[in-house]
């Protein structure tokens, strides 16, 4: 599927109010290890893993809840 850019969003909540940050990544399995990497800190409330056509491919909230969407498309 050649080159694909996969985008995080990590929601938080800070002082009783939700914040976004997003971050590029030219592969997948880069785009899961930095939604783990966010997993235990206190702020964390979740993290979607989108691709270019706004589809959701792995989703992580705040208890370790998994959304597993990669068998529905070839993400090769």
């Amino acid at each position: 599927m050649g080159n694909q850019i996969f985008i995080t969003y990590i929601y938080w909540e800070r002082r009783g109010l939700e914040d976004i940050s997003w971050k590029s990544h030219e592969n997948l399995e880069k785009a899961i290890a930095y939604a783990h990497r966010y997993l235990n800190h206190f702020n964390f409330v979740q993290c979607e893993v989108l691709d270019e056509e706004n589809n959701l491919v792995y989703a992580l909230d705040w208890q370790g809840n998994i959304t597993d969407n990669r068998q529905e498309k070839s993400y090769a």
